[in-house]
């Protein structure tokens, strides 16, 4: 079994999130350039030795005080501490209201126990941003091409396209093929087939199962991969984003409170975890079955 780390967690209004390594990446990157603000809203000394427990605001907001001109070109700490300490109190106003501890409260179930319909919606609305935004393959631009791309002599990997309402044509470069074998564009389109489902237009080929009890199976370098303790929920095709073209099967309440999704990528597939409630689970495993001579690697 190869274990994986939880969805991420935080939220007041809205579902339980996901988290996948490149969310991670970007958040880590985006924390790293406000470090300051971080460490500064995480723990406080007071003026009479005390330290505030830590916190961390829950909306950004800046630091008058970082725009205040010195000769030394610091910024005045003290300044800075009396501003996170009001923030703080003002949050702490807000969320100490009964209407806003009704909700918190109703919060805490609101999205559990859904059906299939429900499901579907909620990570359709809630997440379609995000959804759009991981999904995208280096393909798209020439799927939405006004003439047919045309590929560079004896490329597989650039061609030219006419962008929609642009003047002028635009080179599309990628690491990968943009085409596969039957000169088809590569699009993360799935379609019903036998007792699962398949990319349309495949570079890499994937055969995803009909129930979340099944196989991912990646005949092309003779590896299969199964949900762990994920039940036996049937698989929904079910759009990743509005207008995106690209799709994913959703397996709804595979375990409690949460839902298993599979998008297609240009070399094989991208799996995802979405939690609802506190109930769900704090880890997820995914079981391989390997070829002779092959094992996992820890890619970090």
């Amino acid at each position: 079994m190869l274990e994986t780390e939880p969805p991420g967690r935080g939220f007041t209004e809205e579902p339980w999130g996901f988290k996948l390594s490149r969310i991670a990446a970007f958040l880590l990157s985006f924390f790293g350039v406000l470090g300051v603000t971080v460490a500064l809203a995480g723990s406080m000394a007071i003026a009479d030795g005390t330290v505030e427990p830590a916190w961390v605001a829950q909306d950004s907001f800046s630091f008058d005080a970082l725009n205040t001109a010195r000769t030394d070109g610091g910024f005045d700490s003290g300044v800075v501490a009396a501003q996170v300490q009001a923030a703080k109190a003002e949050h702490e106003q807000e969320i100490s209201t009964p209407a806003a501890q009704a909700e918190r409260e109703d919060s805490v179930d609101a999205f559990s126990d859904l059906g299939t319909a429900a499901v579907t919606n909620l990570i359709t609305d809630v997440f379609a941003e995000p959804l759009k935004a991981l999904t995208s393959l280096p393909t798209d631009p020439l799927l939405s091409s006004e003439s047919a791309p045309k590929f560079n002599a004896g490329s597989d990997t650039s061609a030219r396209i006419d962008p929609p309402g642009a003047e002028d044509s635009e080179l599309i470069v990628s690491d990968s093929p943009l085409r596969n074998e039957g000169n088809q564009i590569v699009s993360g389109q799935l379609q019903s087939a036998g007792n699962g489902f398949e990319p349309k237009a495949p570079l890499a080929n994937v055969d995803l199962p009909s129930n979340s009890g099944g196989d991912v199976e990646l005949p092309d370098v003779d590896v299969n991969l199964g949900f762990a303790d994920a039940g036996d929920s049937a698989g929904h095709l079910v759009d990743a984003a509005d207008g995106s073209g690209k799709e994913m099967v959703l397996y709804p309440n595979t375990q409690v409170d949460t839902d298993t999704a599979v998008t297609y990528t240009l070399n094989g597939i991208e799996t995802f975890n979405y939690l609802r409630s506190a109930e769900s689970p704090e880890s997820f495993s995914l079981d391989y079955d390997l070829p002779d001579g092959a094992s996992l690697q820890a890619n970090r």
